[in-house]
């Protein structure tokens, strides 16, 4: 292509790409599942040992070891929303950044490619590129960084011919420096 892609990014489209992966809602985030999960299995093994010892009176300990299991799985479960919400705050931080850097551009040639945005160039050549992922929305290039480029960010046209240069690249160049397209 001899038009570099256009590059616009937008805080509200990249903050939508996790907002349908649901990662930065605490309730919804499969960071904090696991932890929900075992908060109520620790709450009913704690009723439960309560209520034993309420029958047997002799068996206080038991409310007392219910008390602490509780404790250390309400610390889980109070950590694990607080990573939530570390990873929502920089990925709000991270939005806001790529929208304030104004338009970038994506120049494709024939042995790699050179990424243009806030003044700085980045030249990377397809030998390089470890890995790559395609999704409907975005693309994720990695190389010596990971980068990521969103459908909304350029034309759906642009965006077809980025994800074809990258099968055609990466998946069939046959070298082994070349790393796998993941397509989800």
């Amino acid at each position: 292509m001899d038009q570099p892609i256009v590059l616009r990014n937008k805080r509200k489209d990249l903050l939508a790409l996790y907002a349908k992966r649901r990662t930065l809602d605490p309730f919804r985030s499969p960071y904090t599942l696991v932890h929900r999960r075992i908060f109520l299995k620790v709450l009913l093994a704690a009723i439960a040992l309560v209520a034993c010892s309420l029958i047997w009176e002799s068996a206080s300990w038991l409310s007392v070891l219910a008390a602490i299991f509780l404790l250390g799985a309400l610390g889980l479960l109070i950590n694990a929303f607080a990573r939530v919400f570390r990873m929502r705050s920089s990925v709000h931080r991270w939005a806001k950044e790529s929208e304030d850097g104004g338009e970038g551009s994506l120049q494709i040639q024939q042995d790699g490619f050179i990424l243009r945005h806030k003044g700085s160039e980045f030249i990377t050549r397809w030998e390089a590129v470890k890995r790559v992922e395609l999704h409907e929305d975005y693309a994720v290039i990695v190389a010596h960084d990971e980068r990521m480029y969103t459908k909304a960010s350029m034309t759906p046209e642009q965006f077809e011919y980025l994800c074809d240069v990258l099968r055609d690249k990466v998946l069939r160049s046959g070298e082994p420096t070349a790393g796998p397209v993941v397509e989800a």
